[in-house]
Formats: structure tokens, sequence, C-alpha cells
């Protein structure tokens, strides 16, 4: 159940190893150490999170599953696309999924990773983490555009 490297998640991957669909006492037992021991690296290409949002609809399945222990990495490749991270952004708000870990740090390793925290960040607070009050997707939404415009000038891509 733990592997020596990350695993790479990919779309065949959003449901958990055949093991743990033997019997009901092996998946309760062995689910928190796949995903608690584990390292899990996701592919961003053009931004599309839909990834992401598979995964994050497959955990709300396991809430027993230590959030705080569960670690991903990621990376980004191919072109920016403002089109895709809002439609990310609005599947992590529909599955209440707000990966903190995922871009958890004060350091960036480029613009990409900025833009994507910035979104992330925005998100985050809209979950009514301070206020106990979730923002509407419209109220998201319309903060993004204004992030956009932002991001537009320092970076013509992300148009």
């Amino acid at each position: 159940m733990v592997e020596p490297e990350d695993i790479e998640v990919v779309a065949s991957e959003t449901k958990p190893p055949p093991l743990l669909a033997v019997c009901r006492q092996i998946r309760q037992e062995a689910i928190s150490i796949l995903y608690n021991e584990n390292v899990f690296h996701f592919i961003f290409r053009g931004c599309d999170g839909s990834l992401v949002i598979a995964w994050a609809r497959h955990f709300k399945h396991y809430s027993h599953v230590d959030r705080e222990k569960r670690s991903v990495s990621h990376e980004h490749r191919g072109r920016p696309n403002w089109a895709n991270l809002v439609k990310w952004a609005r599947g992590l708000y529909d599955v209440d999924a707000y990966f903190e870990k995922l871009l958890a740090h004060d350091e960036y390793y480029d613009e990409w990773e900025a833009v994507i925290a910035s979104v992330h960040g925005v998100l985050w607070d809209a979950a009514g983490e301070k206020t106990e009050v979730k923002a509407t997707w419209q109220e998201v939404e319309k903060i993004l555009q204004h992030l956009h415009l932002a991001v537009r000038v320092m970076d013509s891509r992300w148009a």
C-alpha cells in the first residue's frame, strides 16, 4: 500500500486499488495507509484541473482519512489557460474541496504556480474558513474576474 515514489494520479486511478475492494474490513484498515502514507503527484496540462476534481469527489467518500497527513505534489505543463483554471476552481468549489496542501507554501516556483495559488486562496477564503459563511459562486467568479485582469497585464498568455 505504501509506494517508494510519488504516485502519479491519472484518470484511471481515481478509484482505490483492487485490493481495497476485497472486503469492508480490509478497506477500512488499509485506506488510511494508502492515502496518508503516499504522495500523490498531479500534472496539470493547460491548467486542466479535471483530474483533481475527480480525485476530490472520490475523496469525499473517505472522510475518515486524515486530511492533514494527505500529501500531494504537482507540476504544470502546456500553456496557461484561464478558462480551464476557472473550470477547475468551479469544480473544487462545487465539491467543497480546497486542497490546502496542494499550494500551501509561501514560495512559488513559477508564475503559473503563483496565479494558481491566488485562485486557490480565493476559493479557500470563499469557503468561509474565517467567516463561517460560504460565498456564492457568483461572488467568487467576480473576484476571479478582477484577478484575471491583473494576471493578463502581467502575462498576455493568460488572456
